[in-house]
């Protein structure tokens, strides 16, 4: 038999459903679940049987009954599941990136919930929506990693507690756009669902949801940042929300970084087909020993293969190509170069591209030599002409850059 889950009303809110309060309290189940149960007698409030729309009051002692398990309306289907632990009362997942948890419109089949159903022989939790069994929170069809199902109502029902209670630790791995600054530190805010684009969520002020995000950098990357992120509450899309917010968006993410994305993608020739979010440590209570469970889940391939493309010296590689003066004559001898040192600014005009290229991309006279640490090649002065060959990227074009310089061949400062 499962014991039941009693919630006390910390402050009231006026014009706040009981089934609106409920949901909000226990985001794991759906608020048509949280209306079944509560039109069927299972919710009370203070021992006295109320309807959806009750509006609770500080001090009230709010008790859930929960059925025993309702047949699932979804069928059983062969799936390959990675299964980080596994007992009789709950397993934990590592949910491939692609794969739906529950049914829903456009996804009737081949979700987590299919493949558990197969696994388990019917044996999970049926608290709450019949098309969700054992489903105790969720992850994003593109997000991977670690997801807990529960197997008995009496473990769905202590996970939902400890969900609620916030003491469930979550760490994520994210790839962001750009080198996230500070290397540490937490965002707060309130998040909504965004007035015109039903299907995206959005940052307010004052109205919303109160959302709370710990945020490390583990690596930065040629421009942009492999991230630690600890959602200490559970609002939809959160971490991809805050990111957004500061600026720097998941790479792959089209809902909310889609021109960052392109961008980053077109510099480094690596175009992700999701966004780079992976639950990659759940740490819980057991809800029958007590014991602490910790599941880590190993990056997805993709996601490996992003940090390694990333990882590359992806910096802009330039090339010195000729000066000119301020009338903008071409200074091609060396004797000309010597002699226009003096005269500031003057203008080098240099070759760049977004990915890195070395001597061997280029014919012509001189030779190519490194000359700054920051990554800057130019030609030596005995270059007159610079020719491209078959191997020069296709993304090079020719730029100028103004500087000012106190010895002749020093980088430019743009």
């Amino acid at each position: 038999m499962t014991d039941p889950l009693k919630i006390t009303v910390s402050k009231s809110e006026p014009g706040i459903r009981l089934d609106t309060w409920l949901h909000r309290q226990l985001p794991q189940l759906s608020r048509s679940a949280l209306i079944q149960l509560i039109d069927e007698g299972q919710v009370t409030v203070d021992d006295r049987s109320v309807k959806p729309r009750y509006t609770p009051k500080l001090g009230e002692i709010v008790r859930i009954d929960f059925p025993p398990p309702r047949s699932s309306e979804v069928s059983a289907q062969v799936m390959r599941l990675d299964i980080l632990f596994e007992d009789e009362h709950l397993l934990v997942i590592n949910k491939a990136p692609g794969i739906c948890v529950h049914p829903s419109a456009g996804h009737a089949d081949d979700t987590l919930v299919n493949g558990l159903l197969h696994h388990c022989q019917g044996q999970l939790s049926g608290i709450g929506d019949a098309s969700r069994p054992g489903i105790v929170h969720r992850l994003d069809q593109d997000t991977s990693g670690c997801i807990v199902a529960a197997k008995t109502n009496a473990a769905h029902a202590n996970l939902v507690q400890q969900f609620a209670c916030r003491t469930v630790r979550k760490t994520y791995q994210a790839i962001a756009c750009g080198r996230f600054a500070p290397l540490h530190g937490d965002i707060q805010t309130n998040i909504v669902r965004h007035p015109s684009h039903r299907k995206r969520m959005a940052v307010a002020d004052g109205s919303g949801r109160s959302a709370h995000t710990k945020f490390r950098v583990i690596e930065h990357l040629a421009t942009a940042s492999l991230l630690e992120a600890r959602p200490l509450t559970g609002r939809t899309h959160q971490i991809r929300v805050h990111l957004k917010h500061l600026g720097f968006p998941i790479f792959g993410d089209k809902t909310y970084g889609n021109r960052q994305t392109k961008r980053l993608a077109a510099k480094v020739h690596f175009n992700p087909q999701r966004h780079l979010l992976h639950a990659w440590k759940l740490a819980f209570e057991h809800p029958d020993t007590g014991q602490p469970i910790h599941s880590e889940a190993p990056l997805p391939q993709d996601f490996n293969q992003a940090i390694a493309t990333l990882k590359k010296p992806w910096r802009a590689s330039r090339f010195f190509v000729g000066m000119r003066n301020d009338a903008g004559a071409s200074l091609d001898s060396p004797m000309e170069r010597a002699n226009a040192r003096q005269r500031e600014p003057s203008e080098w005009w240099i070759l760049e591209t977004s990915r890195p290229f070395g001597p061997g991309d280029f014919s012509g006279e001189g030779r190519a030599e490194a000359d700054h640490p920051a990554g800057f090649l130019q030609m030596d002065d005995g270059t007159r002409r610079l020719e491209l060959n078959q191997s020069t990227p296709q993304d090079a074009r020719l730029v100028s850059a103004q500087f000012r310089q106190s010895k002749f061949g020093g980088a430019p400062s743009d």
